[in-house]
């Protein structure tokens, strides 16, 4: 029978592998993320939330001005 020590440092082991394996395949889809169109979307949606900002700030500084 294998002792308490033995078996945390199995149960280490593979905890560790199964985080490797998942820190690859999120590596993986991550530079498939970077190279598709997703990242052009995501890119104008900031753009246009950053103009829509700068318009709403220029509106409310328009009517407590009237």
């Amino acid at each position: 029978m294998m002792n308490f020590v033995a078996c945390t440092n199995i149960a280490t082991a593979l905890f560790c592998a199964a985080v490797l394996i998942q820190s690859v395949r999120m590596m993986r889809s991550l530079k498939a993320m970077r190279n598709s169109p997703l990242s052009d979307v995501v890119a104008a949606l900031d753009d246009s939330t950053e103009r829509a900002k700068t318009v709403l700030s220029e509106m409310k500084a328009m009517l407590s001005h009237g």
